[in-house]
């Protein structure tokens, strides 16, 4: 019965993560560490400067990180606080 339970658990959780971000409409892919190198092989070609490049990354790596605390907290109210069914 306990990994039942568990199955069960896991299954919520991963429908709290999937309604979160549905309700942020964002995938998850989009919430993974983007390095400021990728920006350059990405934005330099197109004749970007690096001062701009770094700055687009900096604006990134802020909203990215301000997402994931947004979906923590949402997670944390789409779980049920006492473990229970």
């Amino acid at each position: 019965m306990h990994v039942l339970a568990n199955f069960r658990q896991s299954k919520r959780q991963k429908q709290a993560q999937c309604d979160i971000t549905a309700l942020h409409l964002l995938q998850p892919v989009e919430l993974l560490y983007k390095a400021l190198s990728e920006f350059e092989d990405d934005l330099a070609p197109r004749g970007i400067p690096l001062k701009t490049v770094y700055q687009i990354y900096e604006q990134h790596e802020r909203e990215r990180q301000s997402e994931i605390i947004s979906c923590c907290v949402h997670k944390k109210n789409f779980l049920p606080r006492d473990g229970s069914a």
